[in-house]
């Protein structure tokens, strides 16, 4: 198992691109690092030179996968110097692109566009979608709002887009764009892809949601930091579990109409702004109940953490399941991306037919785990310092944590502590080969992390 590997920014691609720590544990072991690798973890040896048609390849591979594979050996040691690897990071997110450019050229993306586009997704599935612009594009990019309409799961429809009440919802919720106040802004509107399961959280649309990201923000036309997910009713439901699940790809998210039931995962919405409307005779489900326990479970937590848990939580007056929607976007809207937060809170979860293969600035492709699997993480950075807990909430889940390190100095050594223990304190390297695995893992221009550092348990 590799022990380290490291990196800083180029000015362009923003000051959250920085090193890494991955950090390799067996839950309540001891974290001695093994003694076959040298303390920094960087395979000591003659530097190697990769090609960049290999590293485009390897970067090929891993598109649209749920679990990518960690780069070749050899491109984890090609090293840069603690002050000289942004030119390593833009190097890399061009062979990015270069790896995407059959995507960019054959994947339908055509804006206000009068025809719906249609995607191939995992397991089959087509969904269609349509994308809408307002106003003069940024030169940072759009806006992106990711919206997804009402209806559901329909199961003795004959066909995947057979179901006229997601037909009409998918219509009504296209006709809102031109209604919403805020411009400039760019609509990914889908339509569901099987009427017939009609759930927007599972797999497949996770990987078009994923898709949709990279792509606009390769095309240029979407802003990396101020990407939005909302939507109505049953989207609604989707907006606010893939908010859970997935919150380090969106600035701020916004369910209407809709309300889950469980708290136990709350804490993941620590960095990102969150919204939610329903209304107060909207007993359907227990939406309303659902929503008045959410708004004591966020208004408590924001309380207790002055600085996290942006959010807003309205109960709508003399209003059942139909509410007011065109809010939502412009409020949405005022939010920008926490891509490094100083606090971090995820509890690592099955949504239903999979796990998260990382989140913000950590990695799970290590982590081996039952499918009940329930697994609290903390992290908290101040300088070169970073304090981790782990707590195993319910099931198995055992192997190696990912933890991506940046904003610290590259010259000094780098502190990890593991529920209350230091198992790392040493000075990284930036490398190529983490820079390529974190490109595969995220698509992600904020997130190109140069290095990390792997402590076997």
């Amino acid at each position: 198992m590799r022990t380290a590997h490291t990196s800083p920014l180029r000015p362009k691609l923003s000051t959250l691109l920085l090193p890494i720590v991955a950090l390799g544990l067996l839950w309540g072991c001891s974290g001695e690092k093994s003694k076959s690798e040298p303390n920094d973890g960087t395979h000591r040896g003659t530097t190697t030179t990769t090609s960049d048609a290999a590293i485009v390849d390897y970067l090929r591979q891993q598109i649209d996968v749920a679990t990518p594979q960690e780069a070749p050996e050899a491109y984890y040691k090609e090293y840069s110097t603690a002050e000289g690897y942004g030119a390593m990071q833009e190097q890399l997110w061009e062979l990015w692109r270069k790896a995407n450019a059959d995507r960019l050229a054959t994947q339908p993306w055509s804006l206000n566009s009068p025809n719906a586009l249609v995607w191939k997704i995992p397991q089959g599935e087509e969904m269609q979608l349509r994308l809408f612009a307002k106003g003069a594009k940024p030169a940072s990019g759009y806006p992106l709002f990711i919206n997804l309409h009402g209806g559901g799961r329909y199961p003795a429809e004959p066909g995947p887009w057979t179901s006229e009440i997601n037909e009409q919802e998918w219509y009504t919720l296209m006709s809102f764009t031109d209604r919403y106040a805020n411009s400039p802004a760019l609509y990914f509107v889908p339509r569901m892809a099987d009427d017939r399961k009609g759930r927007w959280h599972y797999a497949p649309q996770r990987t078009a949601f994923r898709r949709a990201y990279q792509l606009a923000v390769l095309r240029g036309d979407a802003d990396p930091d101020r990407v939005y997910l909302t939507g109505i009713s049953e989207g609604g439901y989707g907006s606010f579990r893939l908010g859970l699940f997935m919150p380090d790809y969106f600035a701020a998210v916004g369910p209407l109409a809709a309300a889950i039931e469980s708290l136990e995962l709350a804490e993941n919405l620590r960095n990102v702004a969150f919204r939610f409307d329903v209304g107060e005779r909207d007993y359907e489900y227990d939406r309303i109940l659902n929503a008045m326990d959410w708004r004591d479970k966020l208004s408590e937590l924001a309380k207790a953490n002055t600085e996290d848990f942006v959010h807003e939580a309205n109960i709508i007056a003399g209003h059942g399941h139909t509410i007011p929607y065109l809010t939502m976007p412009p409020w949405l809207s005022e939010h920008k991306r926490r891509v490094y937060p100083k606090h971090l809170s995820y509890t690592y979860y099955n949504i239903d037919d999979g796990f998260s293969d990382g989140v913000y600035y950590l990695g799970f492709g290590g982590i081996k785990h039952s499918s009940d699997a329930r697994l609290h993480l903390d992290v908290r950075h101040e300088g070169n310092s970073f304090d981790v807990e782990t707590k195993l909430l319910r099931g198995t889940a055992q192997g190696s944590l990912t933890l991506y390190v940046d904003h610290v100095d590259f010259t000094k050594p780098v502190v990890v502590k593991h529920n209350g223990q230091v198992i790392f304190s040493e000075v990284l390297r930036p490398n190529k080969g983490v820079m390529a695995e974190a490109i595969a893992r995220f698509g992600d221009p904020k997130r190109i992390f140069p290095a990390k550092v792997m402590i076997p348990h």
